[in-house]
């Protein structure tokens, strides 16, 4: 199984390889088992692999804050997914081709949403909702004003439905 390392922190292009390693294996009780199918290069990522992020994980360490997959296996205990199903992850240490965590770290998406966008689930829509509903009391006829607008978050509070940012 192919999987993005680090063995140092630095530039992402200079520090980041593909390592062959060992296959995740059959999941254990309470434990999910999924193919990755896509994940996003968010900047934490990039910060990450220079040593600049909050986080700084021992070395060697795999990238990777998001991504979404399709259930492979499940343990025993595990009801809220099956087999087949697309998952987010609430796990770092995406950039690999397979996972195996926590049950409660996967989330059920439905399945006609597509690849690319479930990828980008768990971190920027999340940040959108909660500007727009638990950092200000937004009234009909608000607006919001936002920099770095070609940001996912930027994006995703312009496309909220209902929201103030979407009635432009």
């Amino acid at each position: 199984m192919k999987q993005v390392l680090i063995d140092r922190y630095g530039p992402p292009e200079e520090v980041a390889r593909c390592a062959e390693v060992p296959e995740v294996g059959p999941p254990a009780r309470d434990e999910v088992a999924f193919d990755v199918l896509a994940f996003p290069i968010n900047p934490a990522d990039v910060w990450m692999c220079k040593g600049s992020y909050r986080l700084k994980p021992p070395l060697p360490a795999t990238p990777g804050a998001e991504c979404v997959g399709r259930v492979t296996a499940v343990g025993a205990g595990v009801s809220h997914v099956k087999p087949g199903d697309l998952v987010i992850n609430l796990q770092r240490e995406n950039w690999t081709q397979k996972r195996r965590v926590k049950g409660e770290d996967v989330i059920a998406v439905p399945s006609n949403l597509p690849i690319r966008q479930a990828a980008m689930l768990r971190i920027n829509p999340p940040t959108a909702l909660l500007m727009l509903s638990d950092l200000v009391d937004l009234k009909p006829g608000d607006w919001v004003i936002q920099n770095v607008a070609n940001s996912p978050s930027a994006a995703c509070s312009s496309a909220w439905p209902g929201s103030a940012a979407s009635r432009r």
